[in-house]
């Protein structure tokens, strides 16, 4: 029955990471419309095009087993690497997807295309708010709120698993 469970569960996984790339690319393929519009309309470009651009964009910033470093690929072909692959596989994804996000915006910037630089800025917002925002000043601004100081951190810390020494609570 836990096996059972387990496959159902990565298979919920899937299913849910299917969908939110669906979703990303359907945005993406809106926006390349309506930015390509006067090359479709001209011949110059055709829906296929298009749609691979769009594709690029979605696999460029977000994770993508595809997208795995070789590092990160020979370590999954042996049985102990196997167990530690999809854990350095995620943390080199983090990385490569906030790289290519900065420089997917800098590129649609740098296009020229009116619709491009308004998606390139919704991008670099959108980055900054995750990075910026959510990850640093909404735990700093809870931590204030609770009354949380560097005591009590460092206590929560100290109680926790050595893997999590560096997590906060928020």
């Amino acid at each position: 029955k836990v096996a059972g469970g387990v496959e159902y569960l990565s298979r919920l996984a899937a299913a849910m990471d299917a969908f939110y790339k669906i979703a990303y690319f359907e945005n993406e393929l809106k926006v390349l419309k309506e930015a390509y519009a006067k090359e479709r309309a001209d011949g110059s470009m055709t829906l296929a095009q298009v749609e691979q651009e769009a594709a690029k964009k979605v696999l460029r910033t977000s994770q993508a087993y595809s997208e795995a470093p070789p590092l990160v690929r020979a370590l999954q072909r042996s049985v102990w690497g196997s167990f530690f692959a999809p854990f350095v596989r995620f943390k080199a994804d983090v990385i490569r997807v906030m790289y290519n996000t900065v420089k997917v915006a800098m590129e649609e910037r740098a296009s020229g295309n009116a619709v491009l630089i308004k998606r390139g800025n919704q991008r670099l917002r959108g980055f900054g708010f995750t990075i910026g925002f959510m990850s640093f000043l909404a735990p700093l601004l809870l931590r204030m709120i609770f009354g949380i100081g560097e005591e009590e951190d460092e206590a929560y810390k100290a109680a926790g698993p050595k893997w999590a020494k560096h997590n906060t609570l928020w």
